[in-house]
């Protein structure tokens, strides 16, 4: 079974950055709403930091945008709903920086 999880990241009117989470899975025909507004703050001074080398750079950014509990729940749910599947994540036509 596939299952499949899409964050999206967007700028919102005043400049600032909010997430959403969906989950869909072979087993259910619904898309689940797994979060939904989520304020993201990412600072690309410290991102730049590490801009040649990317496990630190991928670490930064995790740290940043998991840094709201909320959205950390989020993808640790996530996991757990593809725990017996295979979870695919994908770009998402909504990641605006």
């Amino acid at each position: 079974m596939l299952t499949t999880v899409e964050l999206t990241i967007r700028r919102l009117p005043d400049d600032s950055l909010g997430a959403d989470a969906w989950h869909t899975s072979a087993t259910s025909a619904a898309t689940a709403t797994l979060a939904a507004n989520i304020p993201v703050a990412l600072d690309q001074a410290a991102l730049n930091a590490h801009i040649l080398d990317p496990v630190a750079y991928g670490r930064e950014l995790s740290a940043q945008l998991f840094a709201d509990p909320r959205l950390r729940h989020t993808w640790l749910k996530a996991r757990a709903y593809a725990a017996d599947d295979t979870l695919q994540l994908g770009p998402s036509t909504g990641f605006v920086l």
